[in-house]
């Protein structure tokens, strides 16, 4: 291969690690930062325990969001 084709590939190949990377969006915020900062976060119930759909190992006793892929923490039914 000649040096301009080398060149148009490595040009392809970085245009497409940037869209990549742009495409995922900024990272979740803390879980303690969006309860905190949220003026309409649900007031905690006594003994509630909110988990993550996606990840149940991820729980808090008041909302928030999951720490592993930033999903918003629902309440656990009663045992």
């Amino acid at each position: 291969m000649n040096s301009r084709m080398h060149m148009g590939i490595i040009a392809l190949c970085a245009a497409g690690v940037a869209v990549a990377a742009c495409s995922k969006g900024p990272p979740p915020a803390p879980p303690s930062a969006s309860a905190a900062s949220s003026p309409t976060a649900a007031p905690t119930t006594e003994g509630a325990v909110f988990a993550c759909p996606m990840h149940p190992d991820q729980t808090a006793h008041e909302p928030g969001r999951c720490a592993t892929c930033g999903m918003h923490l629902v309440e656990k039914g009663a045992p």
